[in-house]
């Protein structure tokens, strides 16, 4: 890479040509004010070019939103409509208000762990600091996104693998013991036999409830006690492939 170098003033101004922006194709240059004597500048204008040189730098002057919009475009292709509809409410209440601005060239850990902080401090609605299982869903995303710059060549590493999300405390499941479970069944089976029905697969599956209403009798075989869970049901009657598995019914 090419290095220049001018006194102006007191300082030395350094500008290193950094290549072609691979997104619009403009030229992009570094840029470094060195203060102190000639010598100095030019070990720092050696050091600039060694950078340009390693492409350890960013290759873009895209900023963060647009990284994130190009991957969510892209990924949603393989998201269920629960799934999209949830990241794109966490790019656009969270993320691209924060970050989307910010030039990748200037997105660091620290000030990745500093959005955290202040989300968890205050970054609700009504100003109420978010949960730190919504702080780590944020992080997902913002990952996940930054990687694929990577691979695209926009970043050269991504400050988020090394950051520090808050940490989700573990909750106590304290599920109904067997006495329970069959005071509810026997109890239900009174008041709505099709509500027993449910409680039964779930109690026995483990299935999620979009996975149950979505259920067919085409799943179900009575005579092995076998129930084939292979969809979800959400929101505007839209279904999702759920991840294909196999579930015993025993009476």
């Amino acid at each position: 890479m090419k290095g220049f170098i001018r006194r102006r003033g007191e300082a030395w101004e350094l500008r290193v040509f950094r290549g072609y922006d691979r997104i619009n194709g403009k030229q992009r240059y570094a840029y470094k004010t060195v203060r102190g004597g000639k010598r100095e500048a030019q070990r720092a204008l050696a050091e600039m070019i060694a950078e340009a040189d390693s492409g350890v730098a960013v290759s873009t002057n895209a900023t963060v939103g647009e990284l994130l919009e190009a991957w969510f475009e892209l990924a949603a292709q393989s998201f269920s409509p629960k799934t999209a509809m949830e990241t794109r409410g966490l790019l656009d209440r969270a993320l691209l208000p924060s970050l989307g601005r910010k030039p990748l060239a200037k997105l660091s850990t620290a000030q990745i762990d500093g959005f955290y902080a202040q989300l968890h401090e205050s970054g609700g609605a009504r100003g109420q600091g978010l949960a730190p299982a919504t702080i780590r869903r944020i992080h997902g995303v913002l990952r996940r996104g930054l990687s694929q710059g990577v691979k695209w060549g926009w970043l050269s590493s991504n400050p988020a693998a090394e950051a520090s999300p808050p940490r989700v405390p573990v909750p106590e499941i304290a599920p109904p013991s067997p006495e329970q479970l069959s005071r509810i069944l026997a109890r239900a089976r009174e008041e709505s036999p099709e509500l027993a029905t449910y409680l039964l697969m779930a109690a026995a599956t483990g299935a999620r409830r979009s996975e149950l209403v979505a259920l067919r009798w085409r799943d179900v075989d009575l005579d092995k006690g076998v129930v084939v869970i292979s969809r979800g049901q959400h929101r505007k009657a839209e279904w999702c492939d759920a991840q294909h598995h196999r579930g015993e019914v025993r009476s």
